[in-house]
């Protein structure tokens, strides 16, 4: 596939490709689109396993606000 790069944004890319390492502008560009890097969707977790990284995930949150009340009096202090 051939792609037409205007001149002023050529370099550019030449310049970004330098200063991230690559060797080539081309290797530049298709590590910008991931060319060629398909990822297979991994196979759904087990429920359990599902449920336990869930729990995990949620138990590593901190609280933005850790003195926040959220108890049914506070939400409904008339009742």
């Amino acid at each position: 596939m051939q792609i037409t790069i205007p001149k002023d944004a050529e370099a550019g890319l030449r310049a970004q490709a330098k200063a991230s390492g690559f060797a080539s502008v081309d290797d530049y560009v298709v590590s910008l689109l991931n060319v060629g890097q398909v990822q297979q969707p991994s196979p759904p977790l087990p429920y359990e396993d599902w449920r336990q990284e869930l729990d995990e995930f949620l138990g590593s949150l901190t609280s933005s606000n850790p003195d926040f009340d959220d108890s049914r009096e506070s939400i409904y202090p008339d009742r």
